[in-house]
């Protein structure tokens, strides 16, 4: 339900330096109007493709669709008040690509930017960059935004998704489940 936030967020992703993807944008249910933005991105752009429901079904449920969905190798996520910055997804395919196969995911730092414009650094300075099994980390708190993450997507279609009893948060009780395999 947030269409003017839509262009910005499209065209952070349109803008990468690394340009072999597909792009999936599912809309939960949203307005026309919704639907109408994309629709104008899509007529432009064959990597979009458009996925709606009519009626909202909630982040885990549009999360695994889209896992279903994705026929590329990696996978990450971009909700529509998100913004990726210039050279994210050539930063961390190379990364993915650079590292042994059962390496699954590499995340990243990001800023959270409030609706007043204070910026915040995420990860905060607590956490330090982590590598190997994150498992007892993921037990005791969860440092990561799905939106600084992406995956193999293998690992992802092999895991079952997101548990649709938990309309949000559904991640940290995910996190340790991919940790743990």
């Amino acid at each position: 339900n947030r269409a003017p936030l839509l262009p910005r967020s499209i065209e952070s992703v349109l803008s990468q330096s690394f340009t072999d993807y597909e792009f999936i944008i599912i809309d939960d249910g949203s307005p026309a109007t919704t639907k109408q933005v994309v629709e104008e991105y899509a007529k432009r752009d064959p990597r979009i493709r458009y996925i709606r429901y009519e009626k909202n079904q909630g982040i885990p449920i549009v999360r695994n669709r889209g896992i279903a969905e994705a026929m590329g190798e990696y996978i990450a996520w971009q909700d529509d008040d998100d913004e990726w910055l210039p050279g994210k997804l050539e930063k961390t395919v190379k990364k993915l690509d650079e590292l042994p196969a059962d390496y699954g995911i590499v995340y990243s730092a990001f800023w959270r930017i409030r609706p007043n414009g204070e910026k915040m650094f995420f990860p905060p300075k607590w956490v330090e960059p982590k590598e190997g099994n994150l498992y007892k980390i993921f037990l005791k708190k969860n440092f990561l935004n799905p939106q600084a993450m992406i995956f193999r997507s293998e690992v992802l279609k092999n895991d079952g998704g997101l548990d649709p009893r938990y309309l949000v948060l559904g991640e940290y009780g995910w996190y340790p489940k991919l940790a743990k395999r």
